[in-house]
């Protein structure tokens, strides 16, 4: 059986997954390996989001049994840009941003997973502030509260 938090992750990565290209997103997180765990610098293809850091604080629950967990969970994505400039890989890392945030707002509780999600710290920047001189880059902490059951 997995954990919860790893059902809270998978969670968030199929929020990120409705990124589609159309409507209100820019970008297409959503044809199969755009959105994945762990760490990576400077992917071959982008966009790329990847889930990479979490962590948590816990606190007596409301009720006897459980746990409220607050936890953060750390994501970083990449773009490619229509050219070059530095101003062309900054606003496409913010299109990206965007997306990503409307994505994990659209349901905050994100299926009924959670309690709710809050996007707690974020930024766009141009990838040459990390020698990606090819990418736009965003980072991204989502706040997750959540109840869990204390022992078995």
């Amino acid at each position: 059986m997995a954990s919860e938090l790893r059902d809270v992750l998978a969670a968030i990565k199929t929020a990120l997954e409705t990124v589609n290209g159309s409507g209100v997103y820019t970008h297409n997180l959503s044809d199969g390996d755009r959105v994945v765990y762990g760490a990576e610098v400077d992917p071959t293809r982008v966009p790329r989001v990847n889930l990479f850091d979490v962590g948590w604080d816990s606190s007596h629950g409301a009720r006897l049994g459980y746990f409220e967990r607050v936890s953060n969970v750390s994501i970083i994505g990449y773009v490619g840009a229509s050219d070059d400039s530095n101003g062309s890989r900054f606003l496409a890392a913010c299109d990206l941003l965007n997306d990503i945030c409307r994505s994990l707002e659209s349901d905050r509780t994100l299926g009924g997973e959670v309690r709710d999600i809050i996007v707690a710290n974020s930024r766009a920047f141009d990838g040459a502030e990390w020698d990606l001189e090819r990418l736009g880059a965003v980072e991204v902490v989502v706040t997750v509260n959540w109840s869990m059951k204390t022992g078995t």
